[in-house]
């Protein structure tokens, strides 16, 4: 038990500490009053002490950020890691050049189809690198290119059965094949619905001009006059002076050899699979690479009407590309980098003759025109083979065979085409009409989703000249010309996010149903 003296003694002991620290204060305050004030700083001072302070901070000032439309912050490339790079935008350029793709991870075979199936018909050559940056573990390089529009390829004769449901199938394996028993079967089936109509048919070819000049029961059955060999009927069907078969040719020109609508309701209903575009090698020969980058050359673009009609020479054009590469660096050694996604940023053509818009146009044609290309639109969406290579909205089957080709590595495909329009919201791009040709400029809005270390989802506003053919008032795209790309929303840089997002939905879908479905249970 503590005693009552010892706790008086430290009751005075803390009362006499407070009363000295008390005094102190107050003693001290009185000093600092009878301090002597200080002059205050000239003009001339102030600029130099700020001065002193802006050369202490310069030496270790923060460096510099960018930011993207889509939030990301972006720093400069040191001088020290450009040269690794540069070794890397090369070694990308060489394999995304070549004309076969070859089994290298450093690639993958999506990213190559669609690098290809971008840059179809144009031959890039690197002018420089345009902006550098960095984000995290990933690099950045938009690289400047001067372009020109090269020649097509060729069609091999296969491509002919294009569109026709059933004719190309898949084995075991997923690789892609052209089935002659069905097509022995198509070859039958023609024959058969030729000789119903007294359309006299041979051993070898079907008369071009007789099935012109002739109408079979549900429509005419049309050949174009450059095509390689037409199906051949049954052995058994009468034959057919030699003069009046066409010549063989090696490949297909760019006209249909059949009516694919014609072929498709004679045949019936498909029992294998519909109308798709195959392995490109099936169909199609490419044209020679040239430059850094270029394309199969599937379709040339101002090759048809837009030349022959409105005087667009495709090889007197020129313009410049914009490609954006993203380089990734690994996460054991981030001295080590390699390429994770490229694609096209931009795209402008220069020398176009110029074109006054039309003020005077009947109705119908603008309503049929904007008809035109809502139906492109859906075909390009729906992926639909039957529908490009059937001519009732493209007269060029090259058209199908190259949105079909990139789609095997493109997810999804949306866009909305209409005739241009001012800020008004008034038509401005119904430029001109030859005979009847009508051209038109028509802008897209695009979204693309590729397929895992492709193009992430992008979106973007394209500008197109297209070249559109009547007949009453049925309109057919006959030419197209691209004038301009921007991208509007670049892709995600981290395409593993894509994968796992949309896997994500897709189980969270997959609750959710399963959820309804026990929900429907328990009423």
């Amino acid at each position: 038990m503590i005693k009552p003296r010892r706790v008086t003694a430290i009751a005075l002991a803390f009362v006499t500490l407070t009363s000295c620290v008390s005094c102190s204060s107050i003693n001290k305050k009185t000093e600092i009053m009878s301090y002597p004030l200080v002059d205050a700083l000239s003009k001339r001072e102030v600029i130099d002490y700020y001065t002193q302070e802006m050369k202490v901070a310069s030496v270790a000032r923060r460096e510099p950020v960018s930011t993207s439309s889509e939030g990301i912050a972006y720093r400069g490339v040191d001088d020290a890691e450009m040269p690794k790079l540069e070794a890397e935008l090369l070694r990308a350029e060489t394999m995304l050049s070549k004309g076969v793709y070859e089994n290298d991870k450093y690639v993958t075979p999506q990213l190559w189809g669609y690098m290809k199936s971008s840059l179809d018909d144009y031959v890039l050559r690197r002018e420089k690198v345009a902006w550098a940056g960095a984000s995290k573990e990933f690099y950045i390089l938009d690289v400047e290119y001067s372009l020109k529009l090269k020649n097509e390829g060729s069609l091999k004769e296969d491509a002919q059965y294009l569109g026709v449901h059933g004719a190309f199938v898949q084995d075991t394996l997923g690789r892609d094949y052209l089935d002659s028993n069905y097509v022995g079967l198509l070859n039958a089936a023609l024959s058969n619905e030729a000789e119903k109509n007294r359309i006299k048919a041979g051993t070898g070819a079907i008369s071009y001009q007789e099935l012109q000049d002739k109408q079979i029961e549900k429509g005419s059955l049309k050949l174009s006059p450059n095509t390689a060999t037409v199906p051949s009927p049954p052995e058994n069907s009468e034959t057919m002076d030699s003069t009046d078969a066409p010549a063989e040719t090696p490949a297909v020109q760019e006209a249909r050899d059949l009516n694919i609508s014609i072929v498709n309701s004679v045949l019936g209903g498909v029992l294998k699979t519909t109308a798709y575009v195959p392995d490109l090698s099936l169909i199609f020969v490419p044209s020679a690479a040239q430059g850094n980058l270029s394309g199969f050359g599937i379709y040339g673009q101002a090759n048809h009407s837009l030349k022959n009609q409105f005087g667009i020479n495709p090889q007197s054009l020129d313009g410049t590309a914009v490609v954006r590469y993203v380089f990734r660096s690994e996460i054991s050694n981030n001295q080590v980098v390699h390429l994770d996604n490229v694609y096209v940023k931009s795209i402008g053509i220069d020398g176009l003759p110029g074109f006054d818009e039309l003020s005077v146009f009947p109705q119908f044609v603008q309503v049929g025109l904007s008809a035109a290309l809502d139906r492109a639109d859906r075909l390009k969406m729906n992926n639909d083979a039957a529908g490009f290579m059937n001519g009732n909205v493209y007269s060029n089957i090259r058209v199908g065979i190259l949105a079909g080709y990139a789609r095997n590595s493109v997810i999804n495909h949306r866009t909305v085409t209409d005739v241009s329009k001012n800020d008004n919201d008034d038509y401005n791009g119904f430029l001109q009409r030859k005979d009847n040709f009508w051209l038109v400029r028509a802008t897209s809005n695009v979204l693309e989703e590729a397929k895992y270390a492709a193009a992430g989802s992008s979106t973007s506003r394209e500008t197109w000249l297209v070249s559109l053919h009547q007949n009453g008032e049925d309109f057919v795209i006959d030419d197209t010309l691209l004038i301009n790309k921007e991208l509007t929303k670049e892709a995600d840089m981290n395409a593993e996010s894509n994968l796992n997002k949309r896997y994500s939905r897709g189980y969270l879908k997959a609750l959710a149903n399963a959820s309804q479905k026990e929900s429907n249970l328990c009423i």
